[in-house]
């Protein structure tokens, strides 16, 4: 067989490579870093039903105050819920859901825990968060509509601040609303016109599409 020459360092590096090694085999213990470990994430807590009352009456009112989440949101939802005569309760619930779409944001509650409001095409979810545990009150949009109409004729939706914007925000919506009346009656009247003086047939109007 061959013989093999062991590898020599020139006496220099051999040296050099030496006393490192000598000093990494005494380094005290404390000085050696530590190796990070990564632990997983926490998952989040499984919702379930809030049975232990944190999710109170005061505090789904305050969430109902709260409006849509949209600007002008809170305006118009008490426009449509203090109609003297309201709309019949299905219309308003498919008025609500498409008002407050689907998203959220998050929530404070009154003893200083945190939580969530979500709402999608099901309803409206109160979430308190505990830390292990996800407690939830969800309402359906029938519920909502019950449950904020009569939070407004009981007066308690608005502050007495909103209810001066309200009063600023309802004039100009009517204004603008007139306006746009005025415009569309005057459009439909020249196309009548239009339409007499070049003997075509009498337009529709009862489709805007």
């Amino acid at each position: 067989g061959k013989f093999v020459a062991p590898l020599r360092l020139p006496d220099a590096q051999q040296e050099a490579a030496e006393t490192i090694a000598a000093q990494l085999q005494f380094l005290p213990e404390e000085q050696v870093p530590p190796v990070e470990k990564k632990l997983p994430p926490r998952p989040l807590p499984i919702p379930q039903k809030d049975n232990e009352g944190k999710i109170t009456e005061q505090e789904i009112e305050r969430a109902l105050r709260n409006g849509s989440g949209f600007q002008n949101g809170k305006l118009r939802i008490f426009r449509r819920l203090s109609q003297p005569v309201p709309p019949p309760e299905e219309e308003t619930a498919a008025w609500l859901k498409k008002e407050y779409g689907t998203g959220g944001q998050s929530w404070t509650f009154l003893d200083g825990m945190s939580g969530w409001l979500d709402y999608d095409s099901k309803g409206f979810e109160i979430q308190y968060d505990t830390g292990d545990r996800r407690l939830t009150r969800h309402f359906g949009w029938k519920e909502m509509a019950r449950r904020l109409t009569q939070l407004i004729r009981q007066g308690g939706y608005f502050t007495e601040q909103e209810t001066e914007k309200y009063t600023v925000w309802l004039r100009e919506q009517e204004s603008q609303e007139a306006q746009a009346r005025s415009e569309q009656e005057l459009a439909e009247s020249m196309i009548r016109d239009f339409c007499e003086r070049n003997a075509f047939s009498e337009p529709d109007f009862t489709d805007p599409t």
